[in-house]
């Protein structure tokens, strides 16, 4: 079954671990927030792992948008034959991430390949060594054999911060709007230097440059609108991307190029606009932070990330999640093109005084048909990016979508459109099941690129007929950017619909259905606006990530964020003497809390057991003491914990002398 968020805003994101994922959640926690995601992120609780994975109705195994299975090295044995015994259970076709980690690197891969060969027909299920995640965050050693022993905790700080951030960059590709447009500055954003003071021969063309010019330019070629906005003379810019053929980039490339001194969100509202491209599904970069503050003021729901001062490197672009993008479907390649046509459509629809004639002469072609096994991708594609136009926000993937082909008696059709200025593509869907005379609809989507021209009512026409139903039934969802639809069917229904059900209407009904363009006449004014609630800020996170990655920022410090000190019964004591002031550093950089007080209590603090963890492990390293873990719920506060270890309440308090009291008294290891 897809994974149906219709009835819910949040989509459900399932982890398990055979370890502990508490540092993991808290990152994906954070994470969550900065970037607007609407999730509800369901973690299986440590110690339910196995029975969870082998309960095909346990709460793992519903229906979720992604789904994550975190191994460690000590439970690779036991745990990879449960794994592969859970997911052939449950074969629901819903994406699942499986990540293995194994201290040596030789049975890591050993273990990967297995099950890489045992999934190899499922294009669902993705199996990634730990390693590969820990080595492109540069985390050479990111196993802890202490918090592992003590708190099931396999990895260090970091490397659980990478595991989380890893995950996040998937979830968040399957949750973000594609991007559909990008809009990109000039001068020191993709060359070095500025145009009308070096010249067409002196602007730098430097490595980092090279590769963002590579990289929209495999954008342009999968589909993604590429515009230039910059601050320079036309005749430069014409003369700079005809005359520089070390650039990447070319003229063609673009599908606009805006040079001029205006404003560049007026520029990008038009053109948006122009194409129903919604503020969620573009990409501003540039350099300067004044622009880029102006563009978050004006369009707040673009995705707004500047360029670093010293230009784009490898890893600020790495580090851009917004470049990720799916595999283009040849659907996605035609965009470009069907734009310029859809340029000539308005372009006659302005100076036509008559819209009647205008629609009556365009030469509409609707053609309905079963996907065969080439579309798929491009059906299950649809299904996931159309929101505009989507009846119940049913979103499926390819193997579902093959699945419902092959199941009796359901009804799932493709839509292509044509007019006399081209070919449209694929750009429609309708899933249902035939009972008798009854259709019911679970699905009923079109691109936003064909609304407004009677192709719906068409299609539903062409469907009764084709099926020979008597009575159609269209289930439909309130969500946060289906308005479009929501008219639709309520003309329809003739009345204002409930959030959620379903719309019967008969064969008669259906068979009257006729366009009228001056209902129309509201068009896309949902296309740009509809989905920018909660979106600002987002563009600014990508870019906090992506400059983490510049600068070499360490990952664990991406989602750990100083919080001032919680309001307490005890008035603040400063720390005394050198142990109070190393215990309290520990407990501020594990708690994230900006000042701790020597007698504020740990529970009070927001602390936890996963906390002291890291405390006495910190302790263990850092202070070179060893105490019995117990030790830490048993002393609450940083002056008990310090009297425990044997300091005194002042600041001539000998440290070394403590030390060594503390370490004659570390529990005794029974061989």
């Amino acid at each position: 079954m897809g994974a149906d968020i219709g009835d819910s805003t949040r989509a459900p994101i399932a982890l398990a671990a055979s370890y502990t994922l508490g540092p993991v959640l808290d990152h994906l926690s954070h994470l969550a927030g900065e970037l607007r995601w609407p999730v509800d992120i369901r973690a299986v609780p440590y110690g339910r792992f196995a029975a969870q994975l082998s309960d095909a109705e346990g709460s793992f195994w519903a229906p979720a948008s992604r789904r994550f299975i975190l191994l460690r090295p000590q439970d690779l044995e036991d745990a990879e034959a449960l794994t592969v015994s859970a997911v052939w259970q449950a074969d629901d076709g819903i994406p699942l991430c499986i990540v293995i980690g194994h201290d040596d690197p030789a049975a890591e891969n050993a273990a990967v390949s297995r099950l890489k060969e045992k999934f190899h027909s499922e294009a669902h299920i993705d199996i990634v060594p730990a390693r590969y995640v820990f080595d492109g965050f540069g985390i050479g050693d990111p196993g802890d054999e202490l918090t592992n022993r003590t708190g099931h905790l396999p990895y260090t700080e970091s490397g659980m911060a990478a595991l989380a951030l890893y995950m996040a960059r998937i979830i968040d590709g399957a949750l973000r709007p594609p991007v559909k447009l990008i809009a990109v500055d000039g001068d020191n954003t993709i060359w070095g230097g500025v145009l009308g003071e070096d010249g067409v021969g002196g602007v730098r063309l430097d490595e980092g440059h090279h590769e963002l010019q590579q990289r929209l330019k495999s954008a342009a070629a999968r589909g993604v609108i590429l515009t230039l906005l910059t601050k320079n003379e036309s005749t430069d810019i014409r003369a700079l991307l005809l005359g520089r053929s070390d650039f990447p980039l070319g003229k063609e490339d673009f599908f606009e190029v805006n040079a001029g001194w205006g404003e560049k969100s007026a520029h990008l509202a038009r053109l948006a606009a122009t194409h129903g491209v919604g503020q969620e599904s573009i990409l501003f970069l540039d350099d300067n932070p004044v622009e880029l503050a102006r563009m978050r003021e004006a369009m707040p729901g673009v995705l707004t990330v500047g360029v670093p001062p010293d230009g784009p490197s490898h890893a600020y672009l790495d580090g851009l999640w917004p470049f990720d993008q799916g595999t283009a479907t040849t659907d996605d390649e035609k965009r470009v093109r069907r734009l310029r046509e859809e340029a000539g459509r308005q372009a006659e629809k302005a100076n036509s005084g008559d819209l009647d004639r205008f629609y009556a002469t365009l030469g509409l072609k609707v053609e309905m048909f079963t996907p065969g096994t080439g579309d798929v991708a491009r059906v299950a594609q649809l299904s996931q990016r159309t929101n505009q136009f989507n009846s119940s926000l049913l979103r499926l993937t390819e193997s579902e979508v093959a699945s419902r082909l092959e199941k009796p008696g359901a009804i799932l059709r493709a839509v292509n459109v044509s007019d006399r200025f081209g070919d449209y593509g694929l750009v429609g869907l309708v899933i249902g099941e035939l009972v008798g005379d009854t259709l019911s609809l679970d699905l009923f989507c079109l691109s936003c690129r064909v609304l407004g021209r009677g192709v719906e009512h068409d299609l539903l026409r062409q469907l009764m007929v084709g099926t020979g139903a008597r009575t159609l039934r269209i289930r439909h969802v309130t969500g946060p950017r289906n308005a479009p639809v929501r008219r639709f069917l309520d003309r329809l229904e003739e009345s204002d619909l409930p959030e959620n059900g379903w719309l019967d209407l008969s064969a008669e009904e259906i068979s009257q259905l006729r366009f009228d363009p001056a209902e129309e006449t509201g068009e896309g004014d949902d296309l740009i606006a509809a989905a920018e609630a909660g979106m600002e800020g987002r563009g600014a996170a990508y870019q906090r990530i992506a400059f983490a990655a510049h600068q070499g920022i360490p990952v664990a410090a991406l989602s750990a964020e100083q919080q001032t000190r919680p309001l307490l019964e005890t008035a603040f004591q400063s720390p005394r003497g050198d142990t109070e002031v190393a215990l309290a550093k520990i407990w501020q950089d594990v708690l994230g809390i900006e000042q701790i007080g020597r007698t504020d209590s740990f529970a009070a603090l927001g602390g936890k057991s996963l906390h002291l963890v890291r405390i006495h492990a910190r302790m263990t390293r850092v202070m070179e003491v060893e105490i019995a873990l117990a030790d830490l719920f048993r002393f609450p506060t940083i002056e008990a914990l310090a009297r425990h270890l044997g300091a005194e309440d002042n600041s001539g308090f000998d440290r070394a002398a403590a030390m060594r009291a503390a370490r004659m008294r570390r529990p005794r290891r029974v061989s």
